[in-house]
């Protein structure tokens, strides 16, 4: 429900904000480089801290195509 309430959030602001919702890494890395995602959503609760850590690092390794 909180991704929910984020996503309609996010879609108010468009111009400035575009979000992604990122379960894999592979997710992260695919929102940046297709979509120029400036907003990384990790869902914190099914996550080992070493997950959110290599997400947050191949979000910001990778640049937009």
């Amino acid at each position: 429900m909180a991704a929910g309430r984020l996503y309609r959030l996010l879609q108010i602001n468009t111009r400035e904000f575009v979000g992604a919702l990122c379960r894999i890494s592979l997710i992260a890395k695919l929102a940046r480089e297709h979509d120029n995602t400036n907003v990384l959503c990790i869902l914190g609760r099914f996550l080992i801290r070493e997950e959110g850590i290599e997400f947050l690092l191949t979000f910001f390794e990778i640049e937009f195509k």
